[in-house]
């Protein structure tokens, strides 16, 4: 089969390597779309308390943010990519940066919430993240392509709205603000 293809792809090498420097660009817009109706899904189901924005994913670390209009300024949880999007695996979890939060007591406080002690994922830790662990990894074909394919895509994205809301809403208490 591959040397029928690079037959076809000399016969038409004009056409093939437009397909070819186009395929970054349909791969990224699928992206954004998905982390879109990602967006829309969590808004409406956590509702007005809480916003849910999209960082620049053409950028590295860019994402979906999710934060409760009553907690404490620096902290929120992502869905980040780990360089861009399409390039690296991305990860989720918890944003509370060790130069604005006493991370002992935020990871004592995280800890002890069911969600990550009964998870049976093990966490990483970074300056600014207590809590992350790998999620998706878009540079992969396999997950670029559950995303052209519906049934597979409303599965993966039913996955991702779950993981961020249950998260989210987890650690909704540890973060407000003190009246």
């Amino acid at each position: 089969m591959r040397d029928e293809i690079c037959e076809k792809i000399k016969e038409n090498y004009a056409e093939a390597k437009v397909i070819a420097e186009c395929l970054h660009v349909v791969r990224e817009l699928e992206i954004g779309c998905f982390l879109k109706e990602v967006m829309g899904i969590l808004q409406d189901e956590l509702g007005s308390d809480w916003e849910v924005s999209i960082c620049d994913i053409s950028r590295n670390w860019g994402g979906l943010v999710l934060r409760h209009n009553k907690w404490i300024q620096h902290a929120c949880v992502k869905l980040e990519a780990q360089g861009k999007f399409w390039s690296k695996p991305t990860v989720y979890g918890v944003i509370a940066p060790k130069d604005k939060f006493d991370r002992n007591t935020i990871k004592s406080r995280l800890g002890e919430l069911e969600y990550f002690k009964n998870s049976s994922n093990s966490w990483s830790e970074s300056n600014g993240w207590p809590f992350y662990q790998q999620i998706v990894d878009f540079s992969k074909d396999d997950y670029i392509q559950k995303l052209f394919q519906t049934e597979e895509r409303d599965i993966f994205r039913s996955e991702i709205v779950t993981t961020l809301s249950q998260i989210a809403q987890s650690c909704k208490e540890i973060f407000l603000q003190e009246s």
